[in-house]
């Protein structure tokens, strides 16, 4: 499993990260405090807010290529 911080900004953010998220076969997950989601939808990471810093979870050993598109998002 591979962890990286994140904070978005706007709606258009989120629309983004759920957009990128969504080509990966593996599951992704997004975590703010106790709560956590699946990062493949948009309702569930727009129920964790913005502006505020969370931790993605890529099920995967390999996500360098996930990271990279992450860039705009990492903390």
């Amino acid at each position: 499993m591979r962890m990286y911080q994140v904070q978005f900004h706007s709606i258009e953010d989120v629309k983004a990260f759920v957009n990128i998220a969504n080509h990966y076969g593996y599951e992704i997950q997004l975590q703010r405090d106790a709560y956590q989601v699946d990062a493949k939808s948009i309702l569930g990471v727009l129920s964790l807010g913005i502006g505020v810093p969370m931790t993605v979870r890529a099920h995967t050993l390999n996500a360098s290529v996930l990271k990279g598109e992450l860039t705009p998002y990492l903390i």
